[in-house]
């Protein structure tokens, strides 16, 4: 178990920031949520996806309501789409609520009231118009008087922390530890309520990681006690992510929640940069203002990777590409 409950536990935002009921209107997506008897939950396959899934999974087994985790492969692209929720249909599911992704979903929107599914959109990226056909939406970014640069797991704090304050309920330490972490991971602003998130999140990573945090520094050979922004960065976050890049993010959800296969992502990680540093050496300079490179079957997932560190090494853009066995090509720049 990720998580253990103590009703005792008490972990607030600050309150001069927007945080109370009144601040954002989150009555009727809670009281969506608390009248559902099951709720499938749906991610991203970063680590701020997977964060956000488990921080609101901690708050639905805390409040007994059934749930299940599920999260896109790479292959399918991002966000929600109607397939998803044609898969989740058939599982039994009436109320879905995505976290990290969904405010571009218009068409999973459509799907979902199709197939007589509440779907529920909570996100923190930049909304675009019009906005899906939801059930319900929730994202800070569309309250511009009391906006804040949330990291996608931030926004699920908040709603997490809103359906247990509805049952005289506190956050868990879990929670402010996976918020802090996608959080730093996210590179949002570290202001306002991001930096207490990111800071009480550290706090309790040092001093009582869950097992997944605990097992990824243990088989990287770092200490816990002295965890700093840089370990999230650069040690947990990467790790995570190498997961949904080469395999598939259940493993690094499965790495989060259980820790169990810390060893097999560390390895994944290792085979990870060896393939960036790989396609990165066929990569040359040239006269050109932009570098445009194709590789045969390149992993979907490294090619921005890639991208990013030719385009920091010659300093101008560079466009990686990957080309299947029937001459399909994607593009990552």
């Amino acid at each position: 178990m990720l998580w253990r409950y103590n009703p005792n536990t008490k972990i607030e935002l600050q309150r001069k920031y927007p945080v109370t009921s009144s601040d954002f209107p989150l009555s009727d997506i809670v009281k969506a949520i608390l009248t559902s008897k099951r709720v499938a939950i749906f991610g991203d396959y970063d680590v701020d996806g997977i964060a956000s899934s488990l921080i609101l999974k901690n708050a639905l087994d805390v409040l007994g309501i059934q749930n299940k985790i599920f999260l896109p492969e790479r292959k399918e692209g991002y966000g929600i789409k109607p397939l998803h929720l044609k898969r989740i249909k058939e599982e039994g599911f009436e109320t879905v609520v995505t976290v990290d992704n969904g405010i571009t979903a218009v068409d999973a929107a459509k799907a979902a009231k199709e197939l007589g599914i509440k779907l529920i959109i909570t996100d923190h990226h930049e909304p675009q118009y019009p906005l899906p056909d939801a059930y319900k939406i929730f994202n800070p970014k569309l309250y511009k008087d009391k906006y804040q640069d949330y990291a996608g797991a931030g926004v699920a704090y908040l709603v997490a922390r809103e359906l247990l304050r509805q049952r005289n309920l506190s956050v868990t330490p879990a929670m402010i530890q996976l918020a802090g972490l996608a959080t730093v991971a996210d590179v949002v602003p570290l202001d306002g309520n991001n930096w207490y998130i990111a800071r009480k999140g550290l706090e309790h990573m040092r001093k009582k990681p869950i097992k997944g945090i605990k097992e990824i520094l243990r088989v990287a050979g770092r200490n816990h006690e002295n965890l700093t922004g840089f370990d999230i960065g650069w040690i947990i976050a990467p790790r995570i992510n190498t997961t949904g890049r080469l395999k598939s993010p259940q493993m690094g959800l499965k790495l989060l929640l259980y820790g169990t296969n810390a060893e097999e992502v560390e390895e994944l990680n290792r085979k990870r940069l060896e393939l960036v540093n790989q396609y990165l050496s066929h990569i040359e300079d040239s006269e050109n203002k932009f570098l445009i490179y194709a590789f045969k079957n390149c992993p979907r997932g490294i090619m921005g990777l890639i991208a990013g560190r030719a385009a920091e090494k010659f300093q101008k853009p560079v466009m990686v590409s990957s080309i299947d066995s029937s001459g399909k090509a994607v593009s990552s720049v």
